[in-house]
């Protein structure tokens, strides 16, 4: 739907409880795509003239902290990009083959980058838990291990028996799912694993010699 995008229009997208695609009425090619979980923002330019094809790009999303005043600017200079001839898809590509080359594919370059990008401005409890987990996990997994070299044994055998194993299950698994998104591996070791059943819940009532104790 045409509209301009605003923080109200998103609330009001995301209220009606189905995904959509919202395109900007004040910059032209800008858009959104509003879910319940999250706006993934991206930009859309038809090129080649007539009988050309329409570029989407996805150029950022709330999950990776990128806010609407971040993505207007953004679009606005991507869409200025492909009006000089850049071919935005491509740039992509580039861009994140860049930076597979640049991590080397470890387990250690890929934390950094993935905390550097999921750092807030103000330090918080769940991010320290986040970077916590994830300096355990990686140094049992070893830090010069290959991401592609992490395998579904790996994670179970890592997880098993653990205490907070459900919480850590739910730290590692965007951990993973965000190096799928960048390319640095094709599919998510945990991609399959279900989630960790909740402790059994105790049942037993104590007798009065344990309570007095």
């Amino acid at each position: 739907m045409l509209e301009t995008i605003t923080l109200k229009t998103i609330a009001k997208a995301q209220k009606a409880g189905e995904p959509v695609y919202i395109w900007d009425t004040q910059l032209s090619g800008f858009g959104a795509y509003v879910t319940a979980r999250g706006t993934s923002w991206l930009i859309q330019k038809w090129q080649g003239g007539r009988g050309g094809k329409a570029q989407r790009v996805v150029i950022g999303s709330t999950k990776n902290g990128m806010a609407l005043d971040d993505a207007r600017k953004a679009a606005s200079i991507a869409l200025g990009e492909v009006s000089n001839g850049k071919n935005l898809a491509t740039h992509k590509r580039e861009q994140r083959s860049k930076l597979r080359d640049d991590l080397n594919n470890t387990l250690l370059s890929a934390k950094t980058a993935y905390l550097d990008q999921a750092k807030p401005s103000t330090g918080t409890v769940y991010y320290q838990d986040i970077e916590t987990t994830l300096d355990w996990a990686i140094s049992e997994l070893g830090n010069s291990t290959p991401i592609s070299g992490v395998t579904k044994a790996d994670i179970r055998k890592l997880l098993k028996g653990k205490a907070r194993q459900r919480n850590r299950f739910a730290i590692l698994r965007p951990f993973f799912k965000w190096c799928v998104s960048e390319d640095l591996i094709t599919v998510s070791p945990m991609a399959s694993l279900p989630s960790p059943r909740p402790p059994a819940s105790r049942d037993r009532l104590l007798a009065d010699d344990e309570i007095k104790a």
